[in-house]
């Protein structure tokens, strides 16, 4: 693609503020420079966000989500794919959400083993483990499998083997869990779980795990897999959440690469486990995987969405749902993919319809084709699909942005 004096100049500044510490976007035919990625605690939200039409979409609804619940956090759950597994969106949007709102005990939230299937997994938290493990994931079985939120598990068949979980991410000195939920499918024939009494304030034994409350607030413990009878005989987990008491919020997030509407339907415990995390707010990052194929339908993808937001609407029917539309992306990195207005527009459809909330990073990002401009900028990656850790941390700063300005609502 020939540059324009215009791109040449927009190419410059962009790389003066990647050289600098910050991150500049630019949207398709004309939007304007946004200076970006600064910690919010050394720029306030103010003068971070300088976005126009960024704003959450609310549909003929009118919510407001405080921050204040009579001492209980604010609990955010944020469902996708890729762009969410890797963690550097998740990871961005949850530092800039804590300092927000005053944060000063930070919870990683949803937390799962992707090392164990070999796959790539968030800069934040890290897992061991001296066991042999199998795995199971929705995007290659056809059919129902005993996974949970992130449409994946993990199973051992070792007894009295261990799992260690330890955060990785020393961003502020309170960076750490005293209480862990231990999610797994039912089932009466797995291992028991348990920590070691030195770290130990209670466990609670319920429909979806087990719940350890620890004496104080730690960065790593190991869990135990102990086999109390014959009848155990192995250990399915499909998750764990890491929480401070002291967290005013909770921003968990669940990705799977290759997820879509139509592969997390065979996640049989994902609704369920949905209903035990209580969200206030269910964010659903999802479409790039439905529009990514050669046999896509938008009937099919319609009834795949449906089927999904109303079991999860179900599932958590006092949460609002915020359904974010897919960026723009390649096909075959020939061109844009117009599939992607087609899901976005069933997305749309559906929020009208259901009364739920949209953010339009599609729209935002520059429309189709704009992925190749992201590329040009360092903010998207070759493969024209992904972003770049500079782009995924952008796109987390714009949602804050929107999530801050036109939805939560501060402590006075």
């Amino acid at each position: 693609m020939t540059k324009t004096p215009r791109n040449r100049i927009i190419a410059l500044l962009a790389l003066l503020f990647l050289t600098f510490g910050g991150v500049c976007a630019m949207c398709w035919l004309g939007c304007s420079i946004f200076s970006a990625d600064v910690e919010p605690l050394q720029q306030p939200a103010d003068t971070l966000c300088q976005w126009e039409n960024n704003a959450i979409e609310k549909h003929g609804v009118k919510p407001i989500i405080p921050m204040s619940r009579d001492g209980q956090p604010l609990r955010i759950l944020h469902l996708g794919d890729s762009h969410l597994q890797a963690g550097i969106l998740s990871g961005k949007l949850r530092s800039l959400l804590s300092a927000w709102s005053g944060e000063e005990a930070l919870s990683e939230g949803y937390v799962f083993p992707y090392t164990i299937m070999k796959s790539n997994n968030p800069s934040t938290y890290a897992f061991e483990t001296d066991a042999q493990w199998t795995f199971d994931k929705v995007t290659r079985s056809p059919a129902l499998i005993d996974a949970g939120l992130a449409g994946t598990c993990v199973t051992t068949t070792e007894p009295n083997s261990s799992l260690t979980v330890s955060i990785t991410n020393y961003a502020t000195d309170n960076n750490a869990f005293d209480r862990l939920t231990i999610l797994v499918p039912p089932g009466e024939n797995f291992f028991e779980p348990t920590i070691a009494d030195t770290f130990l304030l209670r466990a609670e034994r319920h429909g979806q795990g087990w719940t350890f409350t620890l004496r104080q607030p730690v960065r790593r413990v190991t869990i135990t897999l102990l086999q109390n009878s014959p009848e155990q005989t192995c250990f399915t987990l499909n998750g764990i959440l890491l929480e401070h008491s002291a967290s005013r919020l909770v921003y968990s997030a669940a990705g799977l690469n290759g997820a879509s509407c139509r592969t997390l339907l065979r996640s049989r415990h994902l609704m369920a486990q949905v209903a035990a995390l209580q969200p206030h707010l269910l964010i659903v990052s999802l479409g790039t995987n439905d529009a990514f194929t050669d046999t896509f339908t938008p009937d099919a993808f319609r009834d795949n969405l449906n089927a999904l937001l109303g079991g999860l609407r179900r599932a958590a029917p006092n949460c609002q749902l915020l359904l974010a539309l897919a960026g723009d992306h390649f096909w075959q990195q020939e061109r844009s993919n117009p599939n992607v207005e087609l899901v976005n527009a069933a997305l749309l459809d559906y929020a009208e319809q259901n009364g739920c909330l949209t953010w339009d990073f599609y729209a935002l990002m520059g429309g189709a084709g704009a992925m190749h401009q992201w590329v040009e900028q360092g903010l998207a990656a070759p493969d024209l699909i992904h972003l770049s850790p500079s782009g995924y941390r952008l796109q987390a700063q714009m949602l804050y942005c929107a999530l801050t300005q036109t939805l939560l609502q501060p402590n006075n």
